[in-house]
């Protein structure tokens, strides 16, 4: 479904990612794993259109280049990005919240009803949703922040470390949340910096280091390798994303 081949990411005239190739097949779900300034996130953001690329970078989704399409055009063509710390919009409520994450759509018509059918993965909005979500807790933000990616209709859910700043129980519950979306049939790349739940819902998983993959596999195999893992996300020389 997604194909990334030499990925040159830039910050200004600086250079962060470094020739990265992966794939995200349609249906599963996509570990991409790393310390805090590995470069996971300028990924993210480079699939999405909000950093530079090089010429020689290629990104394709379903078959298509989008690496030279605006960040807006990358979305309607089906790819919904969860950016890391939630970023809900606080002084909107929780309804509003979900409009603005159907904003490309235009089945206007359905969304009451895309809206009642997601709060049975997640209820513990149901009764919040004329609450200002800069009320919320920070696992209820991580959820409307899910959510309203959700509400987008996207055939690629991008999920950028979805547990920080979590309790273990909060984390547990996200957890779950994504294997039901993957269950519907949504597509999942997913960055995280807590191996254990990754790979546990995960079907492959790619490590990054100071802007460069180092290491991939199948989540079977890269299980067998968590403690090898854990010498990835110990630290980095440089931070970078």
């Amino acid at each position: 479904m997604l194909r990334i081949n030499n990925l040159e990411a830039f910050y200004g005239k600086v250079q962060v990612i470094y020739g990265v190739t992966l794939e995200v097949p349609r249906n599963q779900i996509v570990a991409l794993l790393g310390a805090n300034g590995a470069g996971k996130t300028t990924t993210l953001m480079a699939i999405s259109g909000l950093v530079r690329t090089s010429r020689e970078t290629l990104i394709k989704f379903e078959g298509e280049r989008i690496d030279h399409l605006a960040p807006e055009a990358i979305v309607a063509r089906g790819i919904a990005h969860v950016p890391q710390g939630r970023g809900v919009f606080p002084g909107l409520t929780v309804y509003e919240n979900l409009k603005m994450g159907a904003y490309s759509r235009k089945d206007k018509s359905t969304l009451g009803a895309d809206i009642d059918r997601l709060f049975e993965w997640f209820p513990m909005l149901k009764a919040r949703l004329k609450q200002y979500a800069g009320t919320l807790s920070g696992g209820e933000q991580q959820m409307l922040a899910i959510m309203r990616g959700l509400m987008a209709k996207p055939k690629l859910l991008i999920l950028d470390e979805p547990s920080m700043g979590l309790a273990p129980v909060v984390v547990e519950q996200i957890y779950d949340i994504i294997q039901h979306i993957r269950t519907s049939g949504i597509t999942i790349l997913l960055v995280e910096q807590n191996i254990h739940m990754a790979l546990a819902v995960s079907d492959y998983a790619y490590v990054m280091t100071i802007g460069r993959i180092v290491l991939e596999g199948n989540a079977e195999e890269m299980r067998s390798k968590e403690e090898m893992l854990k010498t990835y996300l110990r630290g980095e020389e440089r931070r970078i994303s």
